[in-house]
C-alpha cells in the first residue's frame, strides 16, 4: 500500500511573501501526481487543514512554515512581518519542529539556502536545520 501524502500550501495572500505556500500549491495543482498524493491550497484555513489531516495521511508536506534556516530554528520566539499572529506562528513552528525532529522527516524549504533539503535536529538551545547531501543522479 502506498503512503498517503498531503502537500499543503499555507499562507495569507494579502500579506506579501506570506502567500508563497498558497502560490506553490496553486502551481502544483496544475501538475499530475500519483493517486496517493493530494495537493491543496489551505491559505489561512487551519481548521480545514486539521480536518483534512484526520483523513489518515502518512506524510504532511507543509509549504512555507519557516522563512530562515538559522533564525527561525534558533529563535522560536522571533517572527517575521508576514506572521499575522506572531505568538501562534511561533507556537506552530515549535510543534512542527518537534514533530519533524522526532520523526526525522526530510523537508524542503524554498526560503532556505541551496539545496534547501534536509532535516530538523533538536539541540541544547532549540533546533537547527541540517542540510542533506544533494546529488543529481
Amino acid at each position: 500500500m502506498s503512503r498517503r501524502i498531503l502537500v499543503a500550501g499555507v499562507g495569507n495572500v494579502f500579506l506579501g511573501d506570506d502567500g508563497f505556500g498558497v502560490e506553490v500549491a496553486r502551481r502544483l495543482c496544475e501538475e499530475r501526481f500519483p493517486a496517493n498524493v493530494t495537493v491543496a491550497d489551505f491559505g489561512i484555513r487551519g481548521v480545514h487543514l486539521a480536518y483534512q489531516l484526520l483523513e489518515g495521511y502518512d506524510t504532511l508536506v507543509l509549504v512555507d512554515a519557516a522563512h530562515h534556516e538559522v533564525l527561525m530554528f534558533a529563535h522560536l520566539d522571533w517572527t517575521m512581518a508576514g506572521d499575522s499572529a506572531p505568538a501562534l506562528a511561533s507556537a506552530t513552528r515549535k510543534k512542527l519542529f518537534d514533530r519533524a525532529a522526532a520523526d526525522r522527516t526530510r523537508i524542503f524549504a524554498a526560503h532556505f539556502a541551496y539545496p534547501a533539503l534536509g532535516y530538523v535536529r533538536k539541540n541544547d538551545t532549540g533546533y537547527e536545520f541540517v542540510h542533506d547531501r544533494w546529488t543529481w543522479s
